[in-house]
């Protein structure tokens, strides 16, 4: 049996945030999927004050009351308005994607499966724009969020789960037959190093740093 959508939530869960739905980071994600306010007005739970801060959540906005979520205490409080909300979000990011990403679904770009799933990861760490950007460039330009994670990453570790209810697509054979072997220690410097490719740090959704958030 392949890698099926609740394992595709579980597990980005549990890279986010170990699974802690009362997760704050220090940039101000929260929850276990470290949702920032675009998200979050990307799943109609908030209505920023003037603007959406992406680098640094101020949460100065306010809360729309879905899922009796009137706070970020309330997010954080609720496992399942942030299993919704997430779901929600899932479908916005892929009508962001939507339009390129399919022809890249099976083909491989630096040792790496494109797959659906990995896209749609790649878009939560970074966003669809720094995908696209990978895309495009055959993979010469990679991202990487404000933590240091690379988007190449997310595109690895995520490849191959059956996300068709959220694509309407089929998987690619290929993605969900092959996924990608784990990276290996000494194959990073190398990449770093080629002289054809940019790294730049950009902040996206950070990861690894979550401390509690004391209600």
């Amino acid at each position: 049996m392949g890698k099926t959508l609740d394992d595709f939530y579980n597990d980005l869960g549990a890279r986010e945030s170990g699974g802690n739905y009362k997760a704050v980071n220090t940039a101000g994600f929260i929850g276990k999927y470290q949702m920032g306010e675009a998200a979050m007005v990307d799943a109609g739970y908030y209505k920023p004050k003037t603007h959406v801060h992406y680098d640094k959540n101020i949460w100065d906005g306010s809360f729309t009351g879905k899922d009796g979520v009137y706070s970020v205490e309330d997010f954080l409080n609720s496992p399942q308005a942030q299993e919704n909300a997430q779901r929600i979000y899932k479908q916005k990011q892929w009508s962001y994607i939507k339009n390129f990403a399919p022809k890249y679904d099976g083909t491989t770009i630096n040792g790496i499966p494109i797959t659906q799933s990995g896209m749609l990861a790649a878009t939560h760490l970074l966003g669809q724009t720094r995908l696209q950007e990978y895309l495009q460039s055959n993979g010469n330009i990679v991202k990487k969020d404000g933590y240091g994670t690379s988007i190449e990453e997310y595109l690895q570790k995520f490849a191959g789960y059956d996300v068709s209810e959220i694509t309407g697509l089929k998987n690619e054979d290929v993605a969900v037959q092959a996924p990608p072997p784990p990276v290996q220690a000494n194959t990073r410097p190398a990449i770093i190093t080629n002289p054809t490719k940019t790294y730049t740090y950009d902040f996206g959704t950070p990861y690894k740093l979550q401390v509690e958030k004391n209600d």
